[in-house]
């Protein structure tokens, strides 16, 4: 409806598709964000603690973490955890394998 309205170029492809190659989410608890990680994309999603926010969960992060991603294969929880960060923000040549 926008190139109607507003004059703009039609997209080519949908806006999910956009989003999913071009966006990245975050979450510190978020347990349908989980359930829906495989729509979203494993490889977009990252952890936070949201520190040091009042909302946020510390000192009991990990334990929420573990919470919410009860059932997660160990693989994926390392993407949301650490791997996607690490990617993202070009940290490989200082973090060491564990």
């Amino acid at each position: 409806w926008a190139e109607r309205q507003m004059g703009l170029t039609r997209l080519q492809r949908k806006p999910s598709e956009y989003l999913k190659e071009n966006a990245h989410w975050g979450f510190f608890e978020d347990r349908i964000g989980i359930k829906l990680r495989h729509e979203i994309g494993v490889e977009r999603i990252m952890w936070s603690t949201d520190f040091p926010h009042i909302v946020t969960r510390w000192p009991n992060s990990l334990e929420t973490l573990d919470a919410q991603t009860t059932g997660v294969p160990d693989d994926e929880k390392r993407k949301m955890v650490a791997d996607n960060a690490i990617r993202f923000f070009h940290l490989d040549h200082i973090v060491t394998s564990a």
